[in-house]
Parts: structure tokens; sequence; C-alpha cells
């Protein structure tokens, strides 16, 4: 996997994907595949931004304006949005609804 930029944005590290061609469903499974495996190898573990005392794998911000069906993991997580003001849309909101309610674990990003 080759990511087009990390970035650790409020103490949480993310890998970003540009995404401007639109791609098939096989090389977008595919490219899902090769974050599945990075995250399977546990390399990133060893990555000198950890911290010391909690691992955590980079969640990925898919920036395009094509709406891809990838496949799901527990440990890889993809936001798609169409730009990074999308996304900082949906953080805040998050942020928002996880000091209103402390139960909430992760958000379901969904853009039509």
């Amino acid at each position: 996997m080759e990511p087009d930029a990390f970035m650790i944005w409020k103490r949480a590290p993310f890998f970003v994907e540009i995404q401007r061609s639109v791609y098939s469903e096989k090389v977008m499974n595919e490219k899902f595949m090769r974050y599945v495996t990075y995250y399977m190898s546990n390399e990133w573990k060893q990555e000198s931004w950890q911290p010391a005392d909690k691992k955590v794998f980079p969640k990925i911000i898919l920036i395009t304006d094509t709406r891809y069906n990838l496949p799901r993991h527990s440990g890889v997580h993809f936001f798609q949005v169409q730009d990074i003001k999308q996304f900082l849309v949906f953080a805040t909101k998050t942020r928002e609804q996880k000091a209103d309610s402390p139960n909430i674990n992760e958000i379901k990003i969904n853009i039509g």
C-alpha cells in the first residue's frame, strides 16, 4: 500500500488516498486488501509515530467523487469523502456525538 499522504490530526493517525480517477471495483478491492495485508503484518506497530502506550492503525481518508463499495474489515476503516472539508464536518459531528453520548464508538459515513 502506498498512501498519497500520512498525517496526524488531533493525535489520530490517518493515511490519505486522493482518488481522482475512476477505478474498477476489482482495482479498489486490491487497494483495500493491500491495507488489510499491512494491518495484518503488524509492521505499523513499529512506526516512529506510534505512541508507546497504545498502538493505533491509521484510518484511511479516501478523497473521491466516486462512491466505492469497499469490503469491511475490523481493523481497516475507510472514510469516503468528496473533499477534506466534508471529512472535517463529519469529524466535528462525531466529536459532538461522543461528547453527548460516551457509548458511541465510531461514525458511519455514507455519501450518495
